[in-house]
This record gives C-alpha cells, structure tokens and sequence, in this order.
C-alpha cells in the first residue's frame, strides 16, 4: 500500500492522477470517497464496482455477496480478492479521499483486504490525515510506503514552471521567491494564486501585497477567483456546492437547467477547482477549499430555494437507485416526516440489497416522535436487527417499544406487524424460559397466517427450534417442513436455512442421521452459495451440522463447526441458544481431548444457565456434557490451572491484534476487568506476557487451530471451518 499524507491543497489526488497516466501498463480500479462513505459495505462496493470495470465479471460473486443481507464484509473481501488473482495484468486499486473511511470498519476491513491482496495488485490511496487502520505489521514487512506534504510542496523551479511557463504570469526572479515563501509552496496557494493574478495589470505588485498562514492565503484568494466569475457561472457553482459529487443530469435536473454536463467540462478544463472523478468526465467534485467558500455563499440564500433544491435532489437520487444520497439531501430539508416517508418506501429493499446498516443509521437518526408515528417503520427496525446479525439488544427493545407506542392508533395490518415482531424477536432471542418463548412463537405465526404472508416462513421457522429446545420434536419438525413448503420459502433463505437446521437436530435426536446429515449441509450449502455464512440462521445451521459430525465420529469437524456455531449465536446476555452451543461445543471437546477448555466452555454454559427456570432439553444436555467430562478428567491430570469461563473468552482474543480495550468492547466487558482476566491468565499459565500467554496456551490445549488461525481476522471473527 501507498499513502499519500497531506492536508487539502497539496495536489494528492493530481499527484495520484498524473502518475496513473504515465503508467499505461497499469489497471486502475478508482474510487472517490465522499464524507458519506465510512460504511465498510458501502466502500467495499465502491472498490468491487471499481474492480469490474477493470474486466467485467472480476468482482461479480464480491457485488452478490455484499448485496446479500447478512453476510461479513470480510467474505466479500475474500470473493473480491480470488477475482482479481484471476487478473493477469498488474491491478491498482486507486481511493481518493481514504479519510471518509474511518470506523472501526475501515480499522478492520482494510488491513484485512491488504493482508490478502494478491500480487501484483496494490492499492493507492490519498488521505488529508494517517487513517485509523492498523498497519503495524505491514510495515514492519516494508509493505507500506508514505508520502508525505514535505515531499509535495512546490520549489521555487517547479513554482516558476507553473507561474511562468504554463500559465503565462510575467514574475521576476525574487518576485517568484516571495509568492513560494508566502504559499510556503502549498500547491493549492501557488495555483489559486495563478488564476488571481492572470487577471492583474501588474502581478508583482500585488504578489508583495499579501500575506498570511494557508488559510487566510486561500480565503483571500478564493475569494479573487470568485469575485472574478460573471454572475450566471458563480450561480451555478454556488448551488451545487450542496453535492459531494454532482453529473451533468444531476445538476440539470435540480438546477432546473440544460447543458449542465458541457459547462461542467468546461470548467474542469479551465482549472476552476472542479476535478474529474472518472476519465469518462461522468462525475465531478469541487475541491475543498472551493466548495467551503461556494457552501457560505450558498448559506446566504432563501430557506425555501434551498428546501426546493434539496427536495429535487433528493427525487433524482432515489429514481436513479441511490438511496443513501436520497436520504441524506431528504434530511437537508429539515423535515424528519419526509425522512421517515422515504425509508418507508425504501426499507425492504435496503434490507434484501445488504444496506442494513445504513437503514439502521437513519432509524437512529429520526426523532423519537417520528418513529412512534411510523410503527411499521420501528417495527422493521427489529427485523433488521434480526438479520444483520447483530444480538437483538437495546436497539431492538428500543425499536420495538416505539413500536408498540405508536401501534394502536393504527390500522389493524400495522398492529398485526408490530405484534409479530414483538413476538417474533423474543421467540427467535430465546433469552427467556422456553415455554414462555414457544407461545411468544405461536402468536406470531397464528398473527402471520391472518394476512401478512411476508413473515409466515420466518416466524414458522422461529417457532420450529423454539418447539426442539422444548423437547416437543415432533411438533418441531412438523412446523419446519410447513416453513418449508410455503409457496413464499424460495425467497426467504433464512427462513429456509432455518428450518432445515431445526429439522436436521429432530432427525439426529431421532437417530435418523443420514437424513440429519443431508438436511444440515443443505443448510450449510445454502447459506455458502448465497453468502450467508454468518447470519443467525446460520449458526443455527453449524449447530445441526456439529451434532451430525459428532453422531458420525468427525470429531475435528463437529469442532470446527460448533467453535464457529458458538461465536455466531454469542449475545450480550444469556440466550439458550447460545447455551445449546457451549453445551454441543463442550462435549466435542471432551472427544477430541480437549478437557481443559471443555470445562471452562461448560462452565459458561452452567453459568447462563441460571438466568433459566425452564431451559428444556438443555438442562439434561448440560448434565450429559458434565458427567462424561468428569469421566474423561478421571483418568487424565493437566499441569495448568484451568482458566474461568469468562478468562477464556478474553483468551480467544488474544492472539488478534485488538487491544485489551477493544477486547473489553466486542466481549461486553470494562477495561478494567479485561486487565484482571489477562493478569490472572499469565499467572495460570505461568506466562510472562501476552505472546508467551497465547503460545503456552495453544500447547496446553486451551486455543484451538481456530482460534489461532489469523492474527487479523475481525473483530470477534473465528476463522471459518
């Protein structure tokens, strides 16, 4: 990777630009980031549709996986990364602006795609800052290369070759000194200052006239430049300074004009600080300093010639498929009803397209009032959450409540939904006793059959495990195969994965493990084939698999299938769910040997356990794992102090590149406590730091093949089986 560091001005993306052009041998895939872009999912389909253009088809199974809900960033990554090892040229992934991609998206994501980058391909990005992504090791491997401001700004002879010989500006020798000096050679002050002074009498003179830090410098020399325009071509800039990014339809459609895409041309060829963002002259931005003076004049006009443009701006993205400028213009009006219209219009397909999260975002966004007046909204907040495979935690209670505050002034198909999804959302947690979440399940299904058929097969299938970790098997696989055979089951893989999961656990129950086994990779199947992998629903489905392989004697397979089954249905609170999986998981590990972990997994489970008056078949599970655990630990000693359940999940951690901090965080766990578990994990293992803590701990047994796998895999990642 190339980082090209410096603040606005410096001429990165120019530098970035003209480089590309004198190596004709090199594929460039180019992505513009605009303030709006530090999602990973968003910026990863940039990059894919980039990498596409390169040679159709390249990031074909990238763009499927990113634009199915559900599925990591990280596995699109890894699809994006096996197209462009297919390329036989050498491929530069080329991002303008990598500042707008921050987050722990990008602290993650990033890394993780240069890690597997293949050669001879490399990225080259521009950024006003050093990014917040941890490239420690790349560096400490020479992979990383920076350039930096100093190495960017102008000499007095690259000044003269601007000044003098490009632009025709008559300059004496110290005349050109005193302008470097002043601009202290920024490349954004010596341009802005060759545009100012074409228009003078006498250039010299005036180059003595000013002074000041960069900022002064480019305030007062916009403001020349734009004090220079004739009134109908300031106009226009003005107003389009409401627009990260702006095309000839765009502006002619908001703008109310014709010809939009001719003046844009113009303007970028004259250098009036309106840059190309692709060779085809599709799209343009402003440089920054430009539109920051552009936005105050703009500020000085009329609320109501604002709202409108705003209002056309809107309409345009969203006709054109571009939902999330459509939203972000519709709040620029200032209206949070409008906001809410629109995300009703766009919800479904924001969640079935994978913009789950930016769904979500703007659902935090709306005012309380907004989201009690719009229940179908709140209550597709709770859906969402569901299948962007985050715990079903305060956001949803959040989501949920407004929910139901709202429903009763409605229509009765509105209470119908907002009802299911109450439902539903404690039936699929699985955090209470499993009878009160069994009849949670039944309502939602009796409600869904009265006329909302887009959630039947969902909640059949929620009702179908709920009824197996009652015990009531043959109930349970009864309903599975109703979800099954809806006629709506095609178009619904989760519910469809779901189900297949929950009745591959009746047939092993029932000793029918063939069947078992053909339902489970099915599910498995399915889940791969559409991307998947890391949904609920999927989860679900290693569970099934991992008692299969256990039924069989795969016992290295039943592992790896359940250590992922555990790290998918992991919550913030205890889930019998994720109880189910400790159990399965602990029992594997007594097969394998593994006895140590084994007894910290069991005791996990044990402990959540508690919250449980009735857990139904895991309550026996649990005692099944413990005494067959406590018969393999009769005839085996280990030298090491078993860690507590909670020291091993912070051990699972170790050996990423988190901090102990960002450990605390994806565990739910202070800081302080991290720090308690690490100390006493050192002094189990008789370890003197946190390198010596994971190498004595793979050889003891207590780290698996994979958890060890990937020292950068993701935040709470385990490498896939």
């Amino acid at each position: 990777m190339t980082l090209i560091v410096a603040p606005a001005g410096f001429g990165k993306t120019q530098l970035l630009a003209s480089w590309i052009e004198t190596h004709a041998d090199l594929a460039t895939a180019w992505v513009s980031l605009d303030p709006g872009d530090g999602d990973p999912r968003r910026f990863w389909t940039y990059v894919a549709h980039a990498v596409d253009r390169v040679r159709s088809g390249m990031a074909r199974p990238a763009l499927a996986r990113l634009t199915t809900p559900g599925v990591p960033v990280e596995e699109a990554i890894d699809e994006l990364m096996n197209g462009i090892a297919t390329f036989a040229g050498t491929l530069v992934i080329a991002v303008d602006d990598l500042h707008h991609f921050a987050g722990t998206g990008a602290a993650v994501s990033l890394p993780y795609a240069l890690d597997h980058l293949p050669p001879p391909a490399r990225m080259v990005a521009t950024t006003r800052s050093d990014p917040v992504i941890r490239l420690g090791r790349l560096r400490s491997l020479g992979a990383v290369v920076d350039i930096r401001a100093d190495e960017l700004v102008f000499t007095a002879p690259e000044a003269r070759a601007l000044i003098v010989d490009e632009m025709g500006i008559r300059l004496a020798d110290d005349e050109l000194d005193l302008l470097v000096e002043r601009t202290e050679g920024w490349p954004a002050g010596l341009s802005l200052a060759g545009l100012w002074l074409t228009e003078l009498d006498d250039p010299g003179t005036s180059v003595r006239s000013f002074s000041g830090d960069h900022r002064q410098v480019a305030d007062y020399l916009v403001e020349e430049v734009l004090d220079a325009l004739d009134d109908e071509t300031r106009g226009f800039l003005v107003q389009l300074s409401i627009f990260d990014r702006f095309s000839g339809p765009l502006c002619d459609a908001v703008l109310e004009a014709q010809g939009s895409r001719e003046r844009l041309e113009a303007l970028a060829q004259s250098n009036l600080f309106v840059i190309s963002l692709d060779r085809r002259g599709g799209w343009y931005r402003f440089h920054q300093l430009f539109r920051d003076l552009l936005a105050l004049e703009f500020s000085r006009e009329d609320e109501a010639s604002v709202r409108r443009l705003h209002e056309r701006a809107a309409a345009w993205f969203v006709e054109h498929d571009m939902p999330e400028e459509g939203l972000e213009h519709t709040a620029a009006t200032g209206e949070p009803e409008a906001v809410a219209r629109l995300l009703g219009q766009q919800y479904l397909g924001l969640i079935r397209s994978s913009r789950v999260d930016l769904f979500l975002r703007w659902l935090d966004w709306l005012p309380k009032e907004v989201m009690t007046e719009n229940p179908m909204l709140a209550a597709a907040g709770v859906l969402a959450v569901t299948i962007s495979g985050q715990p079903t935690d305060e956001r949803a209670a959040r989501f949920l409540q407004l929910a139901q505050a709202g429903a009763p002034t409605k229509p009765p198909a509105v209470k119908r939904r907002v009802a299911i999804a109450a439902d539903g959302a404690r039936a699929v947690e699985l955090a209470t006793d499993v009878g009160e979440c069994v009849e949670s399940g039944r309502r939602a299904v009796e409600l869904a059959l009265e006329g909302d058929d887009e959630l039947v097969a969902g909640v059949q299938s929620i009702l179908a495990y709920a009824l197996y970790v009652q015990g009531a098997d043959d109930e349970a696989a009864a309903v599975a195969n109703a979800a099954l055979e809806r006629p709506e089951a095609p178009e619904r893989p989760h519910a469809v994965i779901y189900a297949l999961a929950c009745r591959a656990l009746v047939e092993a129950e029932r000793g029918q493990i063939h069947g078992a086994e053909a339902d489970a990779r099915r599910a498995m199947e399915l889940a791969r084939r559409l991307g998947l992998a890391a949904v609920t629903a999927a989860g679900l489905a290693r569970v099934a698999m991992g008692q299969v392989l256990l039924a069989l004697g795969d016992v290295p397979g039943a592992e790896r299938n359940l250590e992922r089954a555990e790290t998918l249905r992991r919550a913030s609170r205890p889930t019998l769910h994720h109880i189910h999986a400790l159990l399965l998981l602990a029992q594997a590990r007594v097969a394998s040997g593994h006895l140590q972990v084994a007894s910290a997994e069991l005791e996990m489970a044990r402990e959540e356990l508690i919250a449980f008056g009735d857990a139904g078949r895991l309550a026996e599970l649990a005692e099944r794992v413990t005494q067959s655990l406590a018969d393999a630990l009769a005839t085996t000693t280990r030298p090491v102090e078993t860690p507590t359940a909670a020291e091993l999940q912070v051990l699972r951690l170790l050996p990423t590149d988190l901090t102990l901090r960002q450990i605390g965080d994806e565990l739910y766990l202070s800081h302080n406590t991290v720090k308690t578990h690490s100390r006493n994990l050192y002094r189990k293992l008789g370890a003197a730091n946190r390198q010596e803590a994971v190498r004595r701990a793979a050889e003891v047994g207590l780290l698996t093949s994979g958890t060890t796998a990937s020292p950068v895999s993701g935040v709470g990642r385990a490498s896939p089986a």
